[in-house]
């Protein structure tokens, strides 16, 4: 990477300067003292015993979640449908139980069963967010927070792209509750003694050589992780040196996890990084990089391997996150504990916003993936909220209205190897967003959410009515720093 400027990125921050509710957040920045906590004490599930979750083959049938009844059908009706990709021919969607049955125009509602009308509003795939990391502290209060704040901002399934206590997300993707956002993993990333994330905690397990990569792969499959995240960083980005993941060690990962049937996405930030990942054999990329722009023969390259990218635009645009906080659709759902960390920014990233925006159009007109990934919980993030943002910033580098909705639907659930979700056909899960207005035509149009449903239960409770004074940002002075 050839990087002379420094990215102050809207990475997570707890130090003795900030106050207790931006301590919420993922972890401290670069400078920040390293943290010492026990793990937190609970049970993998529920009941203590092993999580279902972890339990479960990859690719098996997700369980629906307590509280839906096999019997309740439910027809959605006076809509417009996307189904994922395109907007369909049809008006109508039967659910039966946790499935979608029927789609079509005009249909008939079966006996006992459950009508919504959606007055004209547009039903779609239920949001995948393919960059997240649920709370850094641990404890259940918060990741329960966290996932229900998530679906009622129509974000059904949650991907998180690293964690310091996998049995903490073995107990949350347990769950299962109808008003949680689904979760999927990667348990604790690939890295090396010194470098991302490794320096801002006293837990985390990390590479010595080649020899550590069977056990350490086989430690993250015994834990349930879903896929793997590998960090291959020297903080150049930020004008630091630090240690990174060697090729070897890298390429030795990527095809261990292989071996189990794990995707691997790497966390990658300058030029060469990216360029090591992919012939390391990577699956995906956790971020784009922003040492320096995307050229189009760059965005060929990818394309040529294959990988998908999650773009991550939102946690670049930190500054932004205060109009979420302010907006009327939002701010009722936006739990308490996570709104001073939403309004507040980091400044200094206007090369990387620059870098971020300007990457989308090549990517897309060289073919390669594209997937919507919020970065939450970073300051001006938060979790639900921040897809919406990062749906409107997709928007603005270049992607269609349509082809950013994609980006959060049925590009993360093929990619991510998730068949059950992300499309509105018969046979699939009943994970949907009802939103009034048509966000193919204004993507704005996604926060002005009616009901979402997971797994065919109405997952969205009713908000208290927008009010309070108006949210100001909060310039963070957290340093330099790396998002996870």
């Amino acid at each position: 990477m050839t990087c002379d400027g420094a990215i102050r990125c809207a990475s997570a921050v707890l130090s003795s300067s900030l106050d207790s509710a931006s301590r919420h957040a993922k972890g401290p920045h670069e400078q920040g003292p390293r943290i010492t906590r026990p793990r937190p004490r609970h049970s993998a599930t529920p009941s203590g015993g092993m999580s279902s979750a972890a339990s479960r083959p990859r690719g098996a049938r997700a369980p629906p979640p307590s509280g839906y009844d096999r019997q309740v059908s439910t027809l959605i009706k006076q809509v417009r449908v996307f189904d994922g990709v395109d907007v369909l021919d049809a008006d109508c969607v039967l659910v039966q139980g946790d499935r979608i049955v029927k789609l079509g125009r005009d249909l008939s509602a079966p006996a006992g069963c459950v009508v919504v009308d959606g007055a004209g509003g547009m039903l779609l795939p239920g949001f995948i967010d393919a960059h997240v990391h649920t709370p850094d502290q641990g404890t259940r209060d918060e990741g329960i927070s966290a996932l229900r704040q998530a679906l009622q901002l129509g974000v059904t399934t949650m991907l998180c792209m690293g964690c310091r206590y996998p049995d903490f997300v073995a107990h949350l993707k347990a769950l299962q509750q109808p008003d949680l956002a689904d979760l999927r993993s990667a348990g604790i990333a690939a890295s090396v003694e010194g470098s991302h994330p490794t320096q801002l905690f006293d837990y985390y397990p990390t590479l010595n050589g080649v020899e550590d990569v069977a056990p350490f792969v086989h430690t993250r499959v015994s834990e349930g992780s879903d896929y793997l995240k590998i960090v291959i960083e020297d903080s150049s980005v930020i004008g630091k040196s630090t240690p990174f993941l060697p090729p070897e060690v890298s390429a030795a990962v990527t095809a261990k996890a292989h071996s189990h049937g794990l995707l691997v996405v790497a966390h990658a930030q300058s030029r060469r990084f990216v360029a090591q990942a992919i012939e390391s054999g990577v699956d995906g990329l956790a971020h784009q990089y922003v040492d320096q722009p995307l050229t189009p023969e760059f965005a060929r390259f990818l394309k040529s391997a294959g990988v998908f990218v999650v773009m991550t635009l939102a946690v670049y645009h930190s500054h932004e996150g205060v109009e979420l906080a302010n907006d009327p659709r939002v701010r009722p759902h936006i739990d308490s504990r996570w709104m001073d960390i939403l309004c507040s920014s980091v400044g200094g990233q206007e090369q990387f916003q620059e870098y971020g925006l300007a990457a989308v159009r090549p990517l897309r007109d060289a073919g390669v993936p594209i997937l919507a990934g919020s970065d939450a919980n970073n300051p001006g993030t938060t979790y639900g909220a921040s897809l919406h943002h990062e749906l409107d910033l997709l928007v603005r580098g270049g992607l269609t209205r349509t082809e950013a909705l994609t980006a959060a639907t049925a590009a993360p659930a093929k990619h991510f190897r998730l068949p059950d979700r992300g499309r509105i056909a018969p046979g699939l899960r009943a994970d949907l967003i009802l939103v009034e207005g048509d966000p193919t035509v204004d993507i704005d149009a996604t926060k002005s959410i009616a009901r979402v449903w997971r797994s065919g239960v109405a997952g969205r409770g009713a908000a208290p009515a927008a009010g309070g004074d108006v949210l100001i940002q909060r310039a963070l002075d957290v340093g330099v720093s790396i998002p996870p």
